[in-house]
C-alpha cells in the first residue's frame, strides 16, 4: 500500500499508518456511512478523521492507476493548496493508496477534526434562516472564485461555521473535487460552480444577491445564469432517478 504521511506528523507515522486497517475492521466512531465511510480516531489528546473512499469501478482502476491522481492523494494536495490561497480547511495528515497487484483499488485520506457544525441544518431546515451565516458564505465564495478557486462539491454541508466576534469562520471539507486556476474563473464556469449550493430557491436568491455585489456583477444575470444552470441539474437527476427506477435499481 502507497503511503504518504505529511512531514509535520511524521513522529505519529506507526499510529498514522494503522489508520486504514482500523477503519477496514470497523473501529474508530462513525461520522459517515454512504457512497465513502468517515471515521474518527483519537490518540494522546489528538483527532484523526479517516475517509475510505469507495472501491473504484474496473475503468476507474486503470484511470487511478495510469492517468490521473487518486481521490485521495487530490484531498491531501488539495488541503495544501486552498491554504496557501488563504482558505481554511482540516490539515493534510495522510494519504493512502490500495493496489493489489498493481491496480490501484481504494484510497483512504487522513486529515485533522474541526469539530464546527455543518451549515446545511442552519440554513435549509428552518424557515427562518440564519441571513448572516448565509452571507458569510455567500462572500466566502466569491473570495474563492477571486482567487482561482472551484469548489467541487459545492454544497451547504461542506460549510463548518463557528461565531466569531461579528462574523463567522469558515472551514472548508470535501475538496478532492476542486479545480485551481491562475485567475478568476469566467462568468459562466462560476455560474455551473454555484448550481449546486442549495436547492432553496429563497436562500439561494439571498446568498447570490450578497455573491454578485462581492464580484462586482449585475445580480440579475448571476441569479439567472444560477438558476437556469440548476434548472437543468435538476432535469438531469431527476432523468437519472427515473431511468433507475426503470432498471430496478
Amino acid at each position: 500500500m502507497k503511503a504518504v504521511v505529511h512531514p509535520d506528523y511524521q513522529q505519529f507515522e506507526d499510529f498514522i499508518s494503522s489508520l486504514p486497517g482500523k477503519i477496514d475492521r470497523n473501529e474508530g466512531e462513525l461520522l459517515c456511512q454512504g457512497r465513502n465511510v468517515v471515521r474518527l480516531f483519537g490518540r494522546e489528546g489528538e483527532k484523526y478523521v479517516v475517509k475510505r473512499f469507495k472501491k473504484a469501478n474496473f475503468f476507474q482502476r486503470i484511470a487511478y492507476t495510469f492517468f490521473r491522481k487518486t481521490k485521495a492523494e487530490r484531498a491531501y494536495l488539495y488541503a495544501g493548496e486552498l491554504r496557501s490561497r488563504g482558505f481554511d480547511t482540516p490539515h493534510e495528515i495522510a494519504y493512502f493508496e490500495d493496489a493489489p497487484g498493481g491496480l490501484f483499488q481504494t484510497g483512504y485520506f487522513v486529515s485533522s477534526y474541526c469539530d464546527y457544525p455543518t451549515a446545511y441544518p442552519a440554513l435549509v431546515k428552518t424557515e427562518d434562516y440564519d441571513k448572516k451565516l448565509a452571507a458569510s458564505i455567500a462572500e466566502h465564495l466569491a473570495a474563492l472564485h477571486r482567487k482561482g478557486v472551484l469548489f467541487g462539491d459545492l454544497n451547504l454541508n461542506n460549510f463548518l461555521y463557528h461565531p466569531k466576534d461579528d462574523a463567522y469562520e469558515l472551514v472548508l471539507i470535501d475538496t478532492n473535487r476542486s479545480t485551481f486556476r491562475s485567475g478568476v474563473p469566467s462568468f459562466e464556469e462560476c455560474m455551473l460552480n454555484l448550481q449546486t449550493l442549495t436547492h432553496r430557491r429563497d436562500l439561494l436568491e439571498d446568498m447570490l444577491s450578497t455573491y454578485s455585489k462581492a464580484m462586482g456583477w449585475p445580480k440579475e444575470q448571476v441569479v439567472e445564469g444560477v438558476f437556469k444552470a440548476l434548472d437543468r441539474f435538476e432535469a438531469r437527476r431527476s432523468r437519472k432517478k427515473k431511468f433507475k427506477r426503470m432498471l430496478g435499481i
